[in-house]
């Protein structure tokens, strides 16, 4: 299942509150490469699969962020 939670802020620790209200179970957080996300990398309680626009990359197979942005473009 996937899902889209808006967010006003783009930290870590706005991630990690959003997470933490999350059921435990598998868990994969798509993101762009922005550096704030990077010790998102570090936590085993999901999978972190992401893009780097400032290299050019903006999608790598079903990895994107696109959905988010097009999403948060309607609110």
């Amino acid at each position: 299942e996937r899902y889209v939670v808006p967010a006003k802020s783009a930290t870590e620790s706005t991630v990690r509150l959003l997470l933490s209200d999350h059921e435990k179970e598998s868990l994969t957080v798509y993101t762009n490469g922005f550096r704030p996300y990077d010790p998102l990398e570090d936590d085993d309680e999901f999978d972190r699969e992401y893009v780097v626009h400032g290299d050019d990359e903006y999608a790598d197979g079903e990895v994107h962020v696109n959905g988010c942005e097009s999403h948060a473009s309607f609110q």
